[in-house]
């Protein structure tokens, strides 16, 4: 994935919650921003994380990969809330 903007790294304590969840396989409900704009809610598992181009992403269990800074919530965990 091509980074659109720079990598604005999230709070620690937020990564820590997903993390958690990672590790513990625990359903969740992340609602993040798409490149539009507009905000999207997905509910699953994380998979994993990696690292590509300088920026840090999660891995759904469906594959598709989220950039961190562009989460806005995580069970109601909101992001703004951890910076």
């Amino acid at each position: 994935m091509k980074s659109e903007s720079a990598y604005r790294p999230i709070s620690c304590t937020f990564y820590d919650l997903l993390e958690q969840a990672a590790t513990l396989q625990q359903k969740v409900t992340i609602v993040w921003q798409d490149k539009a704009g507009k905000q999207k809610t997905w509910y699953g598992t994380i998979k994993t994380f990696v690292i590509n181009q300088g920026a840090e992403y999660l891995v759904l269990t469906d594959g598709r990969q989220l950039r961190l800074d562009h989460l806005r919530s995580l069970d109601g965990h909101n992001l703004q809330d951890y910076c």
